[in-house]
């Protein structure tokens, strides 16, 4: 008997495909499947801490230095500002950044410092501006009184720039600012000698006048006077004697002025500026002061009010 083989019929659609036969009366159906396998690929980014470029520093007029220039920043008696520039870069975006910090201290203070007019002054909220998607420009500033710590040895301040992102990570930046030493004295406004007779002189030193540390650095003094103006006639300032002992000293015994500015009377007196460390930055500090202790003469020959001008240099001690 002859065997036939008849394909009956061949469908394929997409993927599958089914082939009928018959064969010596049986129907095989064979089926075949083709498949398509796919695979993932995975990264695990971590989150990358801030970075910090070197810092510009600047004082309250914002002249800007390099980074460890030394720049006078303290004015006598008075405050001023000092602001600490940086540009802090996160590869994450500015909007993983979520703080602005800043210390403004000298090596003395610690990290976190204590807020003091001497060594420390602390910025927490610093303000940022942002430069691009993934930087901020950070701006702090901090407030200076004249009694800060000076660097005459090797104590450089820091202005130290933190900033904090979403993961905890820190960037900083410490720049170094050399601090000025000031020197610079006040007196108190008025001298004032009351009622004398012409043609006599004081027995003692009896009137006080201070004078006031308005630096950072133990100090002397030079002090000089103008000649002495009546209503009628005038008289030379050697006539007005200074000590700086106690108002029991004869007059005798004073240092008499010379009248001019080219050759200052000179009288040494220390001034120990203390630390102030109880002082918080923001209040005022009070200036160190020392008396000192004068007398007059009068020559014949004048009559009415007298005035003259005192004046006073700070010298380092």
């Amino acid at each position: 008997m002859a065997k036939y083989v008849t394909p009956i019929l061949v469908l394929a659609v997409a993927v599958l495909a089914i082939a009928l036969f018959i064969r010596g009366g049986e129907v095989i159906t064979a089926l075949i499947i083709n498949t398509t396998n796919s695979s993932y690929a995975t990264v695990n980014l971590t989150n990358v801490a801030p970075q910090c470029e070197p810092a510009i520093a600047s004082t309250g007029v914002f002249d800007s230095v390099d980074n460890g220039a030394s720049i006078s920043l303290l004015t006598g008696g008075n405050n001023t500002y000092v602001k600490v520039n940086t540009t802090c870069n996160d590869p994450n975006g500015i909007y993983d950044f979520v703080n602005f910090t800043g210390q403004f201290s000298d090596t003395t203070a610690t990290v976190p410092c204590t807020a003091s007019n001497r060594n420390c002054s602390i910025n927490n909220s610093c303000q940022n501006v942002s430069k691009n998607t993934t930087a901020y420009i950070v701006q702090c500033t901090y407030m200076m009184w004249y009694n800060a710590e000076n660097t005459s040895q090797v104590n450089k301040w820091f202005g130290n720039i933190s900033v904090g992102d979403t993961a905890g990570n820190i960037g900083r930046f410490n720049d170094s600012i050399t601090m000025n030493e000031l020197l610079a004295i006040g007196t108190d406004s008025l001298l004032a000698f009351g009622a004398k007779s012409a043609n006599a002189n004081d027995s003692t030193l009896a009137q006080t006048l201070n004078l006031y540390n308005y630096g950072n650095v133990e100090m002397d003094f030079q002090v000089n006077g103008s000649q002495m103006q009546c209503t009628s006639g005038s008289f030379n300032a050697e006539y007005l004697k200074v000590n700086t002992t106690s108002t029991s000293e004869t007059y005798a015994l004073g240092l008499p002025l010379t009248g001019t500015l080219q050759s200052f009377a000179y009288e040494r007196s220390y001034f120990n500026l203390t630390a102030n460390t109880t002082l918080i930055s923001g209040q005022v500090p009070n200036p160190p002061s020392k008396a000192t202790y004068w007398g007059i003469g009068i020559p014949p020959g004048v009559s009415g009010n007298c005035q003259s001008t005192i004046w006073f240099a700070a010298i380092l001690s």
